[in-house]
């Protein structure tokens, strides 16, 4: 919090700075700060410019043409004007192994207590099935019987 530099030298006697004056005085914005381009990809020469090319030049427009996954788990990426990509999903085989009991559920209409799929399952099993006559009683109320 000082500000304070100290620097010590074997044998010798300490120096102290202050470094006070420096505080706060870093504020650069993005045409202030130069770029060495190695690579020659921007004509600006800093940062604020390469941005802006980057910006208007984006060119990148390639579509995925294809995936194909074959019987050996290896999956293809095919990309227009480019190389296709393969990834070997082999490693992913298998790994699915959850229970009902692993699987959480949301319940937003409120039907169930439990939080998770085994428990609503057993919570439907045990649920008490509408007796037959209140169908029938249901049909009889909604349905006309012709005048004889």
């Amino acid at each position: 919090g000082s500000n304070q530099l100290q620097i010590d030298i074997e044998g010798g006697s300490s120096a102290t700075v202050d470094l006070s004056s420096l505080v706060g005085t870093d504020d650069q914005t993005a045409s202030e700060v130069n770029i060495t381009d190695a690579g020659g990809n921007f004509t600006a020469t800093d940062v604020e410019g390469a941005l802006s090319e980057l910006a208007a030049g984006s060119t990148d427009d390639q579509n995925l043409t294809g995936a194909t996954l074959d019987g050996s788990n290896q999956l293809q990426i095919d990309i227009e004007g480019g190389t296709s990509a393969t990834v070997d999903l082999s490693s992913l085989v298998g790994t699915d192994d959850q229970t009902a009991s692993e699987v959480n559920i949301t319940d937003a209409g409120g039907n169930f207590t439990a939080t998770d799929v085994e428990g609503a399952l057993s919570e439907t099993s045990r649920a008490e099935p509408r007796p037959l006559w209140t169908y029938r009683v249901w049909w009889a109320r909604t349905t006309r019987r012709p005048r004889r």
